[in-house]
């Protein structure tokens, strides 16, 4: 009775896990055929078939937008959604990543929008991926 020996894919989807035997209880002797005619002696199986877990996280920040007007302080505020991706399969929310909504007072003056631009590159991160075509990121400053 062989178990079944360590799934071959280690993270995520499917693994396959295999097991053989041995053709010695008892073993063929004086002419007496092998196992052949018994079966294969060696197996193959699906395991971890469940889908791996996606943690959620946030998506970008809407415009800003205002909650009240007072005679020389207004309030904006601005949120996203934990949605980049959407959690599933278990996977955490976006609690910890962050409050999902922004609050900031200003006078009426410095409320204008000022557009924002961006700096220099910085250099390339590491690749995600060893082999197979990974991603590479980097920022501006």
């Amino acid at each position: 009775n062989a178990e079944y020996g360590v799934s071959t894919q280690s993270t995520g989807g499917t693994g396959q896990q295999t097991r053989s035997r041995s053709c010695n209880n008892p073993e063929p002797n004086y002419g007496g055929s092998n196992c052949t005619k018994l079966g294969d002696n060696e197996e193959l199986r699906n395991c971890n078939t469940d889908p791996c877990p996606v943690n959620g996280g946030y998506g970008e920040w809407s415009e800003w937008g205002y909650v009240q007007r007072n005679v020389e302080v207004e309030n904006q505020y601005r949120h996203r959604e934990c949605n980049s991706p959407v959690p599933k399969h278990g996977g955490s929310d976006c609690t910890g990543l962050g409050f999902p909504i922004e609050h900031q007072n200003c006078n009426i003056q410095s409320c204008v929008p000022i557009n924002g631009g961006y700096g220099e590159w910085e250099e390339w991160g590491q690749c995600s991926k060893l082999c197979g075509g990974g991603k590479q990121y980097r920022s501006e400053t």
